[in-house]
């Protein structure tokens, strides 16, 4: 009986050891685990594709955010701060990726950029405007907000003008010069702290002036340098190329194991498999188009680039590659006569943006108009875990209305 019974609490004893180890794997497990934050939806796919189980893997930017005008929060710069990796495709996509990296706080961060373009020139006629680019200083009471790091041709800039005490009976003024011009010219109808303001391709200062009743200078803040970046014209939508989308998964595959060596195994084998998923798309659209005669189709915003050169297709952009800009008029009326001459059956438009220029184009040339997936935003309509390679299936049989 007694043997019996010693067996008991040795066999318990075993039991509860092997509970322990059991436990303590499962925390080593979840130790192994990444904190991956990607910047926008195909980061957060090929991420997620290639991570499996094994990292936790979220994104900054939230249902129709726009990549192109996103503006990182202090809480993003946290996360961010707390995370493992973090994967963004480009800076000529998310120029505010360094601005982000610049301001987090984390000296084991793996910053990881899939793709950089072969030729980019630095800012042209900047002078001095960069060093020159504070929004405070000791010697003025007025701080300025909202500035980004450049902007594209015809965005819209927003700043805010911010003093302690606003004095009474004083007005809001705003001041602009270029790198051309010596003298500061007042910007029209702009009366209030918040300056809206439209670019139109160059560089210069601003600054906020408070203005009494007698037009003297009650408060001026330091100028701020507004610089424009058009990035040579170069498309940075490069994941809707199948074969570029290939790079960028290895890219990603690259900087997991880099952060977690024992999950190599795994992150090859999920990337491989990805992979032959994504040559599998290519391949799908090379056969689509192999023998198509009509190879042009009309966009609404010219993000389809690197996919028409892939397949030698020619898009034709209404709008350019901000979706901030929207075209003038004698560009509507010159696309409106190319979709007739050319007998174009179908008008893109972007998905999560507004239609509203693809809807009249298509009006007065009696088109339809069909969504194309772009992946900058993620749509209210989409889910958040249907994949790139499914929505890049939906551009495929979309494409093939016009392309044929």
């Amino acid at each position: 009986m007694k043997h019996i019974q010693y067996m008991i609490i040795v066999m318990s004893f075993i039991g509860l050891l092997l509970v322990g180890c059991d436990a303590s794997d499962n925390t080593n497990d979840k130790k192994a685990h990444l904190n991956v934050v990607t910047s926008f939806y195909p980061m957060y796919d090929f991420s997620k594709q290639v991570a499996g189980d094994r990292a936790d893997v979220t994104m900054l930017l939230s249902t129709n955010q726009d990549a192109h005008v996103y503006e990182p929060s202090a809480k993003d710069v946290a996360t961010v701060s707390e995370a493992d990796i973090f994967v963004y495709s480009s800076d000529e996509m998310e120029f505010w990726a360094q601005r982000l990296l610049d301001a987090v706080n984390s000296d084991q961060l793996i910053a990881t950029k899939t793709y950089t373009f072969d030729s980019i020139t630095d800012h042209e006629d900047d002078g001095d405007f960069e060093e020159d680019n504070q929004t405070y200083s000791e010697s003025s009471p007025i701080t300025i907000s909202g500035l980004q790091g450049h902007y594209h041709t015809g965005d819209v800039i927003t700043l805010k003008a911010d003093i302690a005490q606003e004095p009474s009976n004083t007005t809001w003024l705003w001041y602009k010069k270029t790198a051309a011009a010596d003298d500061w010219t007042i910007i029209d109808q702009a009366n209030s702290n918040v300056l809206e303001y439209q670019t139109d391709g160059e560089n210069l200062k601003i600054k906020a002036v408070l203005e009494d009743e007698a037009m003297n200078i009650v408060a001026e803040s330091n100028a701020v340098a507004v610089l424009i970046d058009d990035h040579e014209g170069i498309d940075p939508h490069v994941w809707l190329d199948p074969v570029k989308a290939q790079d960028q998964v290895n890219v990603i595959r690259d900087a997991f194991i880099s952060a977690d060596p024992e999950g190599e195994s795994i992150y090859t084998e999920n990337a491989r498999l990805y992979n032959a998923q994504l040559q599998q798309l290519h391949e799908s659209y090379e056969a689509a188009f192999r023998e198509a005669e009509n190879r042009l189709f009309v966009v609404q915003h010219q993000a389809f680039g690197h996919l028409a050169e892939r397949y030698q297709l020619k898009q034709l952009s209404i709008g350019g590659l901000s979706t901030e800009v929207e075209p003038s008029p004698s560009r509507i009326a010159e696309i409106n006569t190319l979709v007739e001459a050319f007998d174009i059956p179908v008008i893109y438009y972007q998905n999560g943006a507004n239609s509203a220029i693809a809807q009249t184009v298509a009006t007065e040339t009696d088109t339809n108009v069909v969504v194309l997936y772009d992946f900058e935003t993620l749509p209210e309509s989409v889910d958040e875990d249907i994949s790139y390679y499914q929505l890049m299936l939906e551009n495929l049989e979309a494409l093939k209305q016009s392309i044929h």
